[in-house]
């Protein structure tokens, strides 16, 4: 997990904390969205994302909580402080 995020850390240019919130969101989007047996052949692959994904699901989603699917990940994202064009750096 720590691999990741400082991955995203050097390739988007956002802090630590940022970084870590946008990987719990995605995580979060999908363990509750993506189909179970390839999430969770991902998340075995990802030591660490536990905190992550609890953290995400924890936050509410601030004035965008009630949006579902990409478009509620997308306005979860840009309310943690990316832009769009961090957001598809993030993803990528």
């Amino acid at each position: 997990m720590t691999e990741l995020v400082d991955r995203i850390v050097a390739r988007v240019g956002v802090d630590r904390a940022t970084a870590e919130k946008a990987v719990g969101i995605v995580l979060d989007f999908l363990s509750k969205e993506g189909p179970a047996d390839k999430v969770q052949l991902l998340l075995a692959k990802l030591p660490g994302h536990e905190p992550l994904i609890t953290a995400a699901s924890n936050d509410g989603g601030g004035l965008f909580g009630n949006v579902g699917g990409i478009m509620g990940v997308g306005s979860r994202l840009m309310g943690a402080g990316l832009g769009m064009g961090d957001i598809q750096n993030v993803i990528k």
